[in-house]
């Protein structure tokens, strides 16, 4: 079809409303053609200029900047699996078309119908270009019944929307906080699954240590019958072998162990009485030795933690505002989840 001359400056005008990268909306750094429409937003305003051209295609800074590097302005205009740029001279630019976003622009539309013209947001300029446009303004959260935008339309602030509720940061008309009680009950749910799998697990370990267990008992028994040999070999006046001398003697492994852990007590004791004059006030936590090293722990008590009774007060007060008798409950709705990135392939074919 043919491009309307002046497609690219309406093109240019709606890029002046395009906004950086943001997690929750990476879509904002380009400008969204659809039904005839440029759709643009930085999340602080939100413009629709009309542009003449129907289809839906992303377009990008980049594909803007190939467009001005071909000398002349294109006449014509594809819109399908690409986008395809044409000019009288015969030169074309064709670029991958990436549009998958009508929940975009369906949301762009839904806002603009419910705020533009309104008293609650301020009215952008175009600069005489066919459209409309909006952005956000500050004032109090709830006006004659309504909740309008302040920190922005389309997604509030950094992080998620607990990490917001958390740091006081939390906009009630974007961030589902009965949503977030919902994702911690599903965390604990998946905490749990996990616990009845390890236990499996540890339950297939204890197993194995059973079945050990059972046979080095069964070992044993060998050992005391071939001990209970050896015996009666000796009783009997039979001469002995250095196997049998090795079975009869005693190893008197609890009493040697006994006269080590004394040793090792004493020698901690030392250890202990060493540092004790250079810990200041550090209190003893804890200590032991297994015979080459001695281990002695200090602690110190640290002021108390403030962090978790502010953190709860405020989620407490930021919570109360949504059941308020004046909140408008059916002015909250959900932002969609984060978009994947529609950085479009420019280039000719």
């Amino acid at each position: 079809m043919n491009l309307p001359s002046d497609f690219l400056g309406r093109f240019e005008t709606a890029r002046t409303f395009t906004g950086a990268f943001a997690e929750a909306a990476p879509w904002q750094r380009h400008v969204i053609l659809h039904g005839g429409k440029f759709y643009a937003s930085n999340n602080k305003q939100i413009v629709e200029i009309d542009c003449g051209v129907e289809g839906s295609a992303i377009l990008t800074k980049k594909m803007l900047t190939l467009i001005k590097a071909i000398q002349g302005t294109p006449t014509t205009i594809e819109i399908g699996e690409w986008v395809h740029f044409g000019w009288e001279n015969g030169r074309y630019l064709k670029v991958k078309n990436d549009y998958d976003h009508d929940d975009v622009v369906s949301r762009l539309i839904e806002l603009l119908d419910q705020w533009h013209g309104t008293e609650h947001v301020t009215a952008v300029d175009l600069k005489g270009t066919p459209g409309r446009g909006i952005a956000v303004t500050e004032g109090p959260a709830v006006t004659n019944g309504a909740l309008p935008p302040r920190k922005g339309f389309l997604y509030c602030g950094k992080g998620t929307p607990s990490s917001r509720l958390v740091h006081g940061d939390v906009d009630l008309r974007l961030d589902d906080l009965f949503q977030i009680k919902l994702d911690e009950l599903e965390a604990t749910k998946k905490a749990i699954k996990r616990e009845v799998d390890r236990l499996a697990d540890e339950q297939v370990r204890i197993e194995q240590l059973q079945d050990a267990a059972r046979k080095k008992l069964e070992a044993h028994q060998r050992d005391v019958d071939r001990l209970n040999e050896a015996l009666a070999k000796y009783r009997s006046g039979a001469e002995l072998d250095d196997g049998d001398r090795e079975l009869l003697q005693p190893a008197c492994e609890t009493t040697i162990r006994k006269d080590e852990s004394i040793e090792r007590r004493e020698t901690l004791k030392e250890v202990k009485k060493e540092l004790r004059s250079k810990m200041g006030e550090w209190d003893l936590y804890s200590d032991r030795s297994d015979g080459e090293y001695a281990y002695v722990t200090y602690r110190r008590r640290l002021a108390p933690m403030e962090t978790r009774p502010t953190i709860k007060k405020r989620i407490a007060e930021t919570v109360d505002q949504v059941f308020a008798p004046d909140f408008p409950r059916d002015a909250l709705f959900k932002v969609w989840p984060s978009l994947g990135s529609i950085e479009a392939r420019a280039g000719p074919s």
